[in-house]
């Protein structure tokens, strides 16, 4: 299986204009914007909430929602991810512990 994040995210850099920006600091700061968090996923249990950017996934660099979609892909279902967060220009260090992708997304 594929490892589960639970976020719907976009490029940072792409939407400073976003209702989720961070009050105009969302166009300097690189990363996923995360949209979306689902309902008890382990994104939500990490406490990433909506507006959060997430700008490092195990210590490694996110500058887009791509680069989050390929630290997804070297993860695997049950592990634990760290995840650096920009919230409201606070940095915060998360740990999710990954769920396996539904079989219907």
């Amino acid at each position: 299986g594929r490892a589960y994040l639970g976020v719907g995210a976009t490029d940072a850099a792409n939407a400073a204009n976003s209702p989720f920006g961070n009050g105009g600091a969302t166009s300097t700061v690189e990363g996923a914007l995360v949209q979306n968090v689902a309902s008890g996923s382990p994104a939500d249990r990490a406490g990433v909430q909506q507006g959060d950017v997430i700008t490092a996934a195990n210590g490694q660099s996110v500058t887009s929602e791509s680069d989050l979609l390929v630290a997804l892909a070297h993860s695997k279902p049950g592990a634990t991810m760290t995840l650096t967060l920009n919230r409201n220009g606070n940095t915060l260090t998360v740990r999710a512990h990954l769920g396996e992708l539904p079989a219907s997304q």
